[in-house]
C-alpha cells in the first residue's frame, strides 16, 4: 500500500488505492504561520519550517517513509513581507533592539546564525514516545530530503501489530518536528542551542 502524505502542517494519507493531498491544519494552536508584518518577521526571525510533502509505503515488516521540507524565511520586501524558502544550512541574519541614541534613533545589531546539525523527530502522538529520528544532509538546495525504514514493531504497539497481522487496517498518528542546533552571535553574544519546529501531524492507515 501506498499514499501520499502533504501539507504544511498537518498530513493525512488514505487508502491504498488512491493519493490524496492532505488537509492543513496545525498540531498545537490552530493557526498556520503568516508573513505580513515586522512583528511577524520579529516571530519568525530564526525561520519557519514547511513539510512539503511526504510519503509511506509498506514493505514487508517495515515502514518506509521519504518526506521533503524546506525552511521559511520572513523578509522584508518592496511591497512588504514575505516568506521566501531557505536551506536549512545556510548562515542567515536578524536585527535586535539594542538601544536608543541621543537623537532618539533605534540602534540595532545584527545576530548571525548558523546551523550545526539538524534531524526530524518522529514520535507517537499518544505515548510520546520516539519511533525515529532522521538525520539532515547538508546540501546546496532548498529543499531537504529525509528517507527511512521503520519496523513495524517500532511504529505500531502490540495490539495495533496484531491487528495489522490479522490483516485489519490500523489507523496511526504520528507527529514530527524538526531539531536544530544553531550558533547564535553577535559582538557581544555567542551561543549554541537547539530551536524546535513543528509539529506535523501524519495520520497513516496501514494494511497489510
Amino acid at each position: 500500500m501506498k499514499a501520499i502524505i502533504a501539507g504544511l502542517i498537518l498530513a493525512t494519507s488514505l487508502s491504498s488505492l488512491a493519493s490524496q493531498n492532505a488537509s492543513i491544519v496545525k498540531v498545537f494552536d490552530g493557526t498556520n504561520a503568516t508573513c505580513k508584518t515586522s512583528q511577524d518577521a520579529y516571530r519568525y526571525k530564526l525561520q519557519a519550517h514547511l513539510v512539503k510533502q511526504a510519503k509511506y509505503e509498506i514493505n514487508g515488516d517495515n515502514l518506509e517513509l521519504d518526506l521533503k521540507a524546506t525552511m521559511l524565511s520572513c523578509d522584508k520586501t518592496e511591497t512588504g513581507y514575505s516568506f521566501s524558502k531557505a536551506n536549512l544550512f545556510d548562515t542567515f541574519t536578524y536585527q535586535v533592539l539594542m538601544s536608543v541614541d541621543e537623537n532618539g534613533e533605534a540602534v540595532f545589531s545584527t545576530v548571525e546564525v548558523s546551523t550545526n546539525e539538524a534531524e526530524v523527530v518522529l514520535f507517537d502522538n499518544k505515548t510520546y514516545q520516539k519511533v525515529v529520528s532522521i538525520e539532515s544532509k547538508n546540501n546546496s538546495t532548498k529543499t531537504t530530503e529525509y528517507s527511512a525504514s521503520v519496523a513495524l514493531d517500532k511504529v505500531l504497539n502490540a495490539s495495533e501489530l496484531e491487528k495489522f497481522n490479522a490483516g485489519e487496517e490500523v489507523q496511526k498518528t504520528l507527529d514530527l518536528f524538526l531539531k536544530r542546533n544553531i550558533n547564535v552571535e553577535n559582538g557581544e553574544l555567542n551561543m549554541r542551542y537547539t530551536q524546535s519546529y513543528g509539529a506535523f501531524r501524519l495520520k497513516l492507515k496501514l494494511k497489510k
